[in-house]
């Protein structure tokens, strides 16, 4: 009865959580619409074509097709090796006035196919962006970026092309997301940031029920830019009672040479596991990126632990992931790194979870930009 009644309680909060921030959403933008400034009569409508490109020749020296793990590999055979287009972004950027600009992504990869087995593209981006909607902040509108990973942890570590940041890897949300959003700055100096979003939570795919995904961050770049913090937290409700909660945090230090980054989340899907048992997934990544010879040569090393569920031990495996590699620059925004990519899959009940060999798979990842 008690734990009822604390169920009853958390989703009453929730609910109440999710109402204001839609209060507080709504009322800033309210009032960003009296507070526009004059457009400037100088301005000239200009675009700008942008694309990258990243991918692999990989092997996977070690490992099984056990059907379990999410990883790039976990389901690819022994001794199997091949080049791969993990991403390809071709885009479009219009500044239509002082106030306003857009951005068109189209986004493809080996995981996207259309008829015939052949590559395909989706849309990834399409939005519409107001700048300065009121001091220091912008509206989005449209399909974009979200605040779980995309605007600020990714960035921060900088080797998306080598592997996604932990709640990425892990599909506990999404980068972009169709909606609208609000992303600013607190201050003047532009060191402490916001970025909040109401979105249907279904990334590229069409919404199909009247539930939204909140999502919401703040980050912050303080004592010269050396400390990097942010916090985030997300809910979305879905059918049949169920609802999705999530929270993360970050911490990293930077210098000119040397990056060191801490990030931790905590999951709870709720009465996904059955009507009345939740998922609880947590994890934690931690990374140092460092440079050996400046804008030519740095190197990179990552460790990540995730639990599918930290309160079944007889659920799924406690995963480690490990990556470490070079990053070769020969040129601006060209890039050649050599990496090894490593899983370790640790039986929480060796009576239910059968042992999994580890993946081990050697890779020379290629990225270039434009």
């Amino acid at each position: 009865m008690k734990k009822s009644k604390n169920l009853i309680h958390y989703s009453i909060n929730l609910k109440l959580m999710k109402k204001l921030f839609f209060t507080i959403f709504v009322v800033m933008i309210g009032f960003a619409l009296f507070a526009q400034e004059t457009t400037k009569t100088d301005f000239k409508p200009s675009g700008k074509v942008f694309g990258l490109v990243f991918g692999d020749y990989y092997y996977k020296a070690q490992g099984d097709t056990a059907q379990w793990g999410i990883g790039e590999y976990s389901e690819t055979e022994k001794e199997y090796q091949a080049f791969g287009i993990r991403r390809v972004y071709l885009g479009y950027t219009y500044e239509i006035s002082p106030k306003f600009s857009t951005k068109l992504t189209l986004e493809g990869n080996d995981g996207q196919l259309i008829g015939g087995s052949k590559r395909g593209v989706n849309i990834k981006i399409a939005q519409l962006k107001w700048k300065n909607i009121f001091p220091g902040s912008n509206l989005v509108v449209g399909a974009q970026s979200t605040p779980t990973w995309s605007l600020f942890t990714e960035k921060i570590w900088g080797y998306r092309s080598v592997e996604k940041t932990i709640m990425d890897y892990r599909k506990l949300g999404t980068s972009n997301d169709l909606g609208v959003s609000l992303q600013g700055k607190f201050n003047k100096s532009k060191t402490i940031g916001y970025n909040f979003m109401i979105g249907n939570g279904t990334a590229q795919k069409p919404e199909y029920n009247s539930f939204k995904k909140f999502s919401g961050s703040i980050n912050a770049q303080l004592f010269d830019k050396k400390l990097l913090f942010e916090i985030y937290a997300d809910y979305e409700e879905n059918t049949d009672s169920r609802s999705i909660t999530s929270f993360k945090g970050y911490l990293g230090y930077q210098t000119d040479n040397i990056l060191i980054g801490l990030e931790g989340f905590q999951q709870i899907q709720s009465n996904y596991k059955s009507t009345t048992e939740d998922y609880n997934i947590g994890g934690i990544s931690a990374y140092i990126t460092a440079s050996i010879i400046k804008n030519r040569l740095k190197t990179y090393i990552r460790a990540d632990y995730y639990d599918p569920d930290y309160k079944d031990l007889d659920f799924g495996y406690n995963e480690i992931f490990a990556l470490f590699g070079f990053d070769y620059t020969p040129y601006k925004n060209v890039h050649f790194m050599p990496n090894l990519w490593y899983c370790y899959y640790g039986s929480k009940n060796t009576k239910i979870n059968p042992e999994r060999v580890n993946d081990i798979v050697p890779r020379i990842t290629f990225y270039f930009k434009f």
